[in-house]
């Protein structure tokens, strides 16, 4: 589905993610922050990469000590606790007075699967990646998720307008958030608060293990955001291992790209979402 979304051609269990001056990676379920492998897979899938440049993303569960920025998603434990277990000893007292300050203000939270739902989605993702300076996705992507995977959009609403939004990928006992946006004119009303009570509600509903909120740099703006639910850091790797860090080395085009015009900047980050491997 992503291959097909991102233009990318298949090669075995690998897709071939090109560069803007024509390198080849094979990437492994590339756009997931880790993938349903370990070491153990992943050594096969080295091996199945032969001398080929290759990109594999694990968990690494057995880390703890992690330095400012690295690269951790941040994940909420569910087994067994009900959603008031979660509400009254998961969430800081800031976060529960949040969602309770956008319930007070009308935020009304909705799933919509119909393509104004998509495109709503679509349109408040645009402006939350060029404010962090990162390419737009296709619309066909999340055409994808909603069609193909067990995936659907939560959205957040002032009126008619909407001002919050993420993508919920249910897969067995993990139930995981990979995409976010919001409308910074209206983060006072505090909807993304109220928009990830609902998903985390709706994953306790549905008996899952786990709500894992995506990838965050350790200690910095949406790591604190994602903290105050009581989710905890899980360490990722890159195969083969880094120099140096993941946002370091993008550090620049982000701002780069935070300077170039909105409506330049959406027409073509879908085309240079094809060219990246790291994303």
């Amino acid at each position: 589905m992503v291959a097909e979304a991102l233009r990318w051609r298949l090669a075995g269990r690998f897709v071939r993610v090109p560069s803007l001056t024509g390198r080849i990676t094979l990437s492994y379920l590339p756009l997931l922050s880790y993938t349903d492998v370990g070491r153990a897979g992943a050594e096969c899938l080295i091996a199945e990469a032969g001398s080929a440049l290759y990109q594999i993303r694990v968990l690494a569960p057995e880390a703890h000590d992690f330095l400012d920025a690295q690269p951790v998603t941040m994940r909420l434990p569910l087994r067994d606790r009900g959603v008031a277990d979660v509400w009254s000893s998961g969430l800081s007292d800031k976060c529960r007075n949040q969602v309770r300050k956008a319930e007070r203000g009308g935020i009304r939270v909705v799933v919509r699967t119909d393509g104004s739902g998509l495109r709503h989605f679509h349109g408040l993702l645009a402006s939350s990646l060029h404010f962090h300076g990162a390419p737009l996705p296709p619309l066909a992507l999340f055409e994808g998720m909603c069609s193909r995977l067990d995936a659907v959009p939560y959205l957040a609403y002032a009126g008619d307008d909407p001002v919050a939004a993420l993508i919920v990928i249910r897969d067995g006992g993990l139930t995981w958030v990979p995409f976010a946006a919001s409308d910074r004119r209206r983060l006072t009303m505090c909807p993304n608060h109220l928009l990830y009570w609902r998903a985390i509600s709706d994953a306790i509903e549905s008996a899952a293990d786990v709500f894992d909120f995506g990838r965050s740099p350790f200690l910095g703006n949406t790591y604190r955001f994602k903290r105050q639910w009581g989710a905890r850091p899980v360490g990722l790797q890159s195969l083969p291992p880094r120099a140096g860090g993941l946002y370091d080395k993008y550090a620049w085009a982000q701002r780069m790209w935070r300077a170039t015009p909105r409506p330049f900047a959406d027409k073509i980050g879908p085309w240079l979402c094809h060219y990246l491997a790291d994303y």
